[in-house]
């Protein structure tokens, strides 16, 4: 038996998988911009006073996946601090934390990105052509 596959899984191109669902849910995206801020009205609200107003956003050109780093505390991938004003390429199952847990704080506020099979057909054509 076949099953078919959600809408807005089959058009995004990639998914991110919430580190700690109790403050970003896990989820698809079709745009090429997504922000994560502390307030809805600027992108995908994370809510959690230490979260940026604007903290950082993923941005997909077509050939590429890059995180850009807005925030005041930091944004690290793969454990390591990209730093306000800097972006990072991504790589398919990268971890994305926007916050670190600490003494006072259980909370570790994050995703690891998974790319879909549209971004990943696209990679691979660029790599083709290359």
């Amino acid at each position: 038996m076949l099953s078919r596959r959600n809408t807005s899984e089959t058009k995004s191109w990639c998914q991110i998988e919430s580190l700690n669902q109790e403050f970003l849910s896990s989820q698809f995206f079709e745009e090429n911009v997504v922000s994560f801020c502390r307030k809805t009205s600027a992108g995908i609200q994370v809510s959690h006073p230490r979260i940026s107003t604007h903290h950082c956003s993923l941005v997909y050109t077509g050939h590429k996946v890059s995180l850009e780093d807005h925030s005041t505390n930091g944004t690290f991938v793969n454990g390591e601090k990209i730093g306000k004003g800097s972006s990072r390429h991504l790589h398919d199952c990268d971890e994305v934390v926007m916050l670190q847990s600490t003494i006072n704080s259980v909370a570790r506020i994050g995703f690891i990105i998974h790319f879909t099979d549209v971004i990943k057909r696209s990679l691979d054509r660029k790599r083709c052509f290359s």
